[in-house]
């Protein structure tokens, strides 16, 4: 069986290194999106830390959080594993995972449940946190743009305009994944 592991990652290298090598196994592809803001990231160790598996690495998009930019970058991760591929798996990572089990273990999971999909999504476990209920409930409409300005003060105008529209949506009840079921 192939595997694809599709990696986004920031910062933190030593445990990404740790990630590539831990995953590294014949069959395995590994394709990662390095956050374009990040710096001084080794792009020559993160390639050459493998033994069997090549390790390719993109920076097409800076990625902030909450912002569709992740779901490009990882959108972008799929395009380039299929046009490499087939693979039987794909997994959609982050350089801060690590694997719990041995490649064997892992390999031999899935050949077990070939065919078997894992997704998951448990909507009641949100319910009951409220900082999970707002980030996922409510739109972020300025994220892209919070932080992003050396001058402080404008980075307050945007935080504050960002809350401000929190603050509205909570007033009129906004639930954006209400009507997922």
């Amino acid at each position: 069986m192939k595997h694809a592991f599709l990696i986004t990652a920031h910062s933190n290298w030593k445990q990404l290194k740790l990630l590539l090598k831990q995953i590294d196994f014949p069959d395995h592809d590994i394709y990662v999106h390095i956050d374009a803001k990040a710096k001084n990231y080794p792009k020559a160790e993160l390639e050459a830390v493998t033994q069997y598996s090549k390790v390719r690495i993109y920076l097409n998009f800076k990625v902030y959080w909450g912002g569709y930019t992740l779901t490009l970058a990882e959108l972008q991760l799929f395009k380039e594993a299929s046009n490499n591929g087939p693979y039987d798996y794909y997994h959609m990572m982050s350089g801060a995972d690590l694997l719990l089990v041995n490649n064997k273990e892992f390999d031999s999971f899935f050949e077990k449940n070939q065919g078997k999909e894992f997704i998951e999504f448990k909507d009641e476990q949100n319910e009951h946190d409220p900082e999970i209920k707002r980030r996922t409930k409510l739109y972020h409409f300025l994220q892209n743009y919070r932080r992003r300005f050396r001058i402080q003060w404008i980075n307050n105008i945007f935080i504050f305009f960002e809350r401000c529209s929190l603050l509205l949506q909570l007033i009129l009840h906004v639930n954006r994944v209400k009507n997922l079921d």
